[in-house]
This record gives structure tokens, sequence and C-alpha cells, in this order.
């Protein structure tokens, strides 16, 4: 997907990593190709975001994917994944338990076929081997090279049981991290399963029953019906549809039958573009995460180096090779990175997943983060805090009679895409007055010649509508009201009692806006009236790193949006991809930005517990590994030092699954 006229992202699903250190062995490699200018490895969602230069060809990075010891896929298959991780620990489990015996006193721990049990053991988990390889032909560790100097150094040792079982516990923890790193994301599962099978082609005309989804992105042409929308945008209640009306696909049709014509198709289409969105989202990072991504940058050699120290220090003091080597080994297989490396991405995948089952698009990890830690929300006024649909009330006239101003307002408004102008256009009855010489006055009004006259229709000053004029002569006002959104007073009552500042921005006159902000609940002085659109980004740029959230439209206020340290777009409807705001509303209900702040704080809570108990697991469990407690009886034996580490990272994985049970409740 091009970001730019000279760059390009290039998504890569990578095969064959196995903990944190892969992701930052990967991206090095990836950085090392000449035009890359980020690269960005995920290792929970096991894809690649690179960032290049268009001359940059996919196989030059493939190649360096190769290089690090991985596999690039066309599409990575976690089901057959699961199946393939599950049989590895059941062939482990099948050639170590026999060694249990010599534990239970039946046989003699020296019977030959334990090494013969073990070796083959080793075998079955050879990837581990082959991984720490691979990292070690590029000078580089990961945490397969901390398995393999465990397992080898055991089984050199003649602690043949520990080897087998380190590998058979190892391979049960990855089993079941990967069953569940498969449930967070459910949520593109879920849309996935909404993508039609047919083959449809733009404008072509297709029937759709009761029952039945929309298998593409259309225009009602005949017919009319319900149709549910909660899959796509998490509306609830079903959306009359009717002739003219937008139809999107994967949404299903309920009462009557419809016929629409198909407007986007395939890649095109609103719920395609959604689950390219948020699958990129997923796979994004957040600044809290760099710290973990640093650890895990060297944790293997500082590991090794620990496991070195705890084996000198041990003969040192006078302790057998036995109980040194015993010691050293639990140290090296008790340390985990990968917990660190899954406590950021998880959780994020899980946070996004539930905001996109709701309607609530976030595009990645950094507005996330930032949106938690918002302290004021800036809306725009007409069609964020309004209805949007203005209507004229009356018509003041001073010069003309009341349906000529109607009629020539109207007539120089009927191309406007302008909430004003529509109410205008709305309201006149008379055909339309040819118009020459149009202009578009950006924020301020329109103006055209009519019959040899030059007309200006504009904002009123201090009048709620827009004011008529004929050269410098006042004709008239139209009077126009919006109404205010039926949810707006409580959400902004919702934000004060978050402590968190609401604010109004508005080309509008200054009555208007303060008579609305009056009704929402925003105070007088947190209100911007009359404001030009190239004006509001730099008002929203005056509060940047302090905690700024813009709500808008998502096109009148792209410049504000973007210039904000998060930028909500609302009622974005098909056109999504194209949208400023870093978090996208698919409903237009104000209630969704208080569940956005809501679903971001909950998500970052729960990256700074999975941070904090994988931190705590690492330096609680290095230290008894090494038996420093021993005086008290606490004695680690390096294969349920190697259970403990992996179920460490079941763990965090598990704990961030427990966001699936937020409640986004607003009043």
């Amino acid at each position: 997907m091009d970001k730019n006229n000279s760059r390009q992202k290039i998504v890569l699903p990578i095969a064959g990593m196995h903990c944190a250190s892969c992701a930052i062995l990967l991206e090095r490699s990836l950085q090392k190709v000449k035009g890359v200018r980020q690269a960005n490895v995920n290792y929970a969602t096991e894809k690649a975001i690179i960032l290049t230069e268009k001359s940059v060809e996919k196989e030059a990075l493939i190649t360096a994917v190769k290089r690090a010891g991985y596999q690039v896929v066309e599409k990575i298959d976690k089901e057959k994944e699961i199946v393939k991780l599950k049989r590895r620990f059941e062939k482990s489990l099948f050639f170590s338990w026999p060694q249990l015996l010599p534990m239970m006193m039946l046989l003699s721990p020296t019977l030959p076929l334990w090494p013969i049990l073990t070796l083959t053991t080793l075998w079955v988990g050879r990837g581990f081997y082959q991984s720490a390889w691979a990292a070690l032909r590029l000078k580089s560790f990961n945490m397969d090279s901390l398995i393999a100097v465990g397992t080898l150094a055991a089984f050199i040792m003649g602690y043949w049981e520990t080897a087998a079982f380190l590998i058979t516990f190892i391979s049960l923890g990855k089993w079941l991290e990967a069953r569940a790193k498969n449930q967070t994301s459910t949520a593109i599962k879920k849309l996935m399963k909404l993508q039609s099978r047919r083959e449809i082609k733009r404008g072509e005309l297709v029937l759709v029953k009761p029952g039945e989804s929309f298998p593409a992105d259309g225009v009602v042409v005949s017919g009319w019906s319900t149709v549910n929308e909660a899959m796509i945008t998490g509306e609830s209640l079903p959306v009359e549809k009717k002739v003219g009306d937008e139809v999107i696909g994967g949404t299903l049709n309920q009462n009557g039958s419809l016929t629409f014509r198909a407007t986007r198709v395939g890649e095109e289409t609103m719920l395609a573009q959604i689950i390219r969105l948020v699958e990129e989202a997923q796979s994004s990072k957040a600044p809290i995460q760099a710290l973990a991504d640093k650890v895990a940058g060297v944790f293997v050699p500082v590991i090794l180096g620990l496991a070195v120290a705890t084996l000198v220090g041990w003969l040192i003091m006078g302790a057998g090779w036995n109980w040194a080597i015993t010691a050293a080994i639990a140290v090296v297989v008790i340390a985990c990175p990968c917990a660190l490396g899954l406590a950021t991405p998880t959780a994020l995948m899980v946070g996004i997943g539930i905001g996109a089952e709701r309607g609530i698009l976030i595009k990645g990890g950094e507005p996330l983060e930032m949106t938690a830690k918002v302290k004021m929300v800036i809306f725009d006024k007409t069609g964020t805090l309004t209805e949007g649909k203005p209507k004229v009330t009356g018509v003041l006239a001073n010069q003309k009679s009341k349906t000529k101003i109607l009629r020539i307002a109207a007539s120089l408004e009927r191309y406007s895409e302008h909430p004003l102008a529509k109410a205008i256009v709305a309201k006149n009855k008379q055909p339309y007055l040819p118009v020459k010489n149009f202009q578009a006055l950006p924020g301020m009004g329109v103006s055209g010649e009519i019959s040899g006259q030059k007309y200006f229709l504009g904002r009123a000053d201090g009048q709620t509508g827009v004011v008529l004029r004929q050269d410098k002569k006042n004709l008239g006002t139209i009077l126009i009201t919006d109404t205010l959104k039926k949810e707006a007073k409580g959400v902004i009552k919702e934000l004060k009692r978050q402590k968190i500042k609401a604010m109004m921005i508005t080309g509008d006159n200054r009555l208007t806006a303060e008579l609305i902000a009056r009704q929402a609940g925003i105070e007088k002085k947190a209100v911007w009236a009359e404001i030009l659109p190239a004006d509001k980004a730099q008002i929203v740029k005056n509060f940047r790193r302090r905690g700024v959230m813009m709500v808008g439209d998502g096109i009148n206020d792209a410049p504000a949006l973007a210039e904000a340290d998060v930028g909500i777009a609302m009622g974005s409807g098909t056109d999504i991809a194209r949208e400023a705001g870093e978090i996208v509303l698919l409903k237009d209900d104000l209630r969704d930005v208080i569940k956005a702040l809501e679903l971001a704080r909950a998500t970052m809570n729960k990256i700074r517990q999975n941070l904090f108990w994988a931190m705590i697991y690492n330096l609680l469990g290095i230290p008894i590994a090494a038996r420093l407690f021993s005086f008290a009886g606490i004695v680690l034996r390096p294969e349920i030092a190697g259970l403990a580490m992996v179920f460490s990272s079941v763990s965090v994985v598990t704990n961030s699954l427990l966001l699936r049970r937020v409640k986004l409740e607003t009043k």
C-alpha cells in the first residue's frame, strides 16, 4: 500500500518465529536491505510490516527473511500450526515419559535406552535447534538459543530425563501459547466469515432475499427492508433501507427483498477495508512496547552470562559439579523474553479487535496509547455535536419577498454539499435561476451573478442563519437551525466526570455556536466560533502533546484531525481508508467517543499488568533457578523451571484475553 509517491508498505506473513527475540532479529535483517526505511515485526501477529522506497523488490525482503532463518508464507494457517504443535508435544511426551520410571525406583537410570529416548525427543524438537543455529549464523541469539544450550548441556552431562522433559514441557507450553494467541484474533475471524464467496462485478444488479447477506457494497434500486448492520458498525438496531440508500457488504437483509447495484466489490468493499485496517493495526506497536523490545534485545546474552556466573559462583563456593551445572541449566531455561514480547501485542490485538466488533476502528498501537492519555476533547459542531441536518425555520425579508430570497439563495447553493446549503435547497420550491461566475469562499459563503446582479450568501453576524446580499445591500436573512444530538449532553457530562475538558470549534457564527454549546453543557469560554477550516488545524495544533483529541466528520475537519494527538472521524461511510482520523467511528454516535476512551484505558492497564508480571517473573524466577534460596529449601529442577517458563507466556496471553470481559457502557 503506497504511503506517498516515493514509498510503499509491504506486509509479509512470517512463519517460524518462536519469541520476541526472533522478531527483533528479523527486524535487524530486514533493515539491512537497501531502501528499507522501517521494519516492524510483530511476534504475536506473525507479520512484518515494512516501509520501503518504491524501488525495493519484494523478493529482496523475502531473501532477508530466509537469511534470518524464517519463512515468508502466503497466509498463516493458525489452526494448522496449532495441530502441528500439539503433535510435537504428543511425540515428545511419548518418548520422554518412560524416563519417569527411574524416578519411581522401578528401573536403573543407567539403562542404555534412556539416552536413545532422549535423543529421539530432541529430534522431535529439532526446530528449536534449527532456529538457534540460524540466529548464531547472524551472530545473534534468541529464545531458542537458551533452549538449545540448556537441553544440550543437560544431555552432555548425562541428565537425560532433564533434557527430554525440557523439550516436552516447552513443546506443551508452545502449543498452549499458540491456542491462546489464536483466540486474540477472534474479531478478524468473525469479519472474514462475513466476506462473500460470490463473484460480483461492479455495476451488477443483485437481488437479496430475506435472511441473505449482501455480497458487496451498493445502492438500493428497488424494494424496501430492514438490514442488520451490527456485524459491521456495531449498531444493534435494524436500519431501514429503501431506494437510493447505501448497503454494506456482509450485512444481513431481514424483512423484504432488495435489489441493489454493486458499487464496490472485492478489496474495495467496506468490509475488506475494515479487515485490512484491523490487521495492520493489530500488527503495529505501541510506544510502551519500546521498553520490552530493548530488554528482549539483550535478554538472551545476559541470561547466558548469568548462567555462567551461577556455574562459576557455586563452584567457587565449594558446591559440586552436579549442583552447579543443574543450577546453571535451570537459569538458562527459566528465563523468558517471550512473556515480555507477548505482553503488549496480545493486549493490543484483543483491544483493537473489541473495538472493531463494536464499530470503533483504532488504527494502531500508538493512537490507542495516546487515547488512554487524553485530557481534553475538541468537538466539531455541525454533524458531530449536532445532527448535521439543519432546517430552514424562517426567512426575514428586507428588500425582496421571502420566496424570491429563498429562490436566489437556493440557486446559488444548489451545487454545494454543505449542510446549510442542502437545507436551503430543500426548502425552496421554485425553479432554479441560472448562475454565472459562481465562487465558493471557504468558511465564508458563496457568490455568483444572477440576471446581471452579483449576489453573496454568507453566514450572519450574530444571527442563527445566513444573509443574502446584493452588492452592499442586505436583502434578507434565512434562519436555519440544527438540533443537538440526543446523546451529546450525556457524553459531555461523562467527560466532565472523568476530569476531561470538553471544547467546541466551528465555522458557524458565535450566537449559534454558544447556543449549541449551552445545550450540550460546554462552557462558553471553551467555544471557538467563526473559525475558518485552515485555522481549526492551528488551534488544535496549539494543544498538541497535552493530550488533545479532536472529534470531527473526517472530511471537512481532516487537517484538524491530523494535528491532534488523537483524531476521531465520525460516520465515515465506506471510505474509511482515506480518513484522517486515527480512530474511525462507524456509527454516528457520540457515545462511542467515551467507549473508545474506556477501551484504550482498559487495554493500556492490561499491557501494564502484563509487563509487570513478565518482569516480576524473571526477577524472581532467575534467582530461584540459580538456587540462591536453597538455604530455605527452595530448589528448582531444570525441567520444572522450563515448565514455569512456558506457562509465564501462556499466563500473559490469558490475561490479555480477559480484556474481552470489559464492559463499555455509557449512559
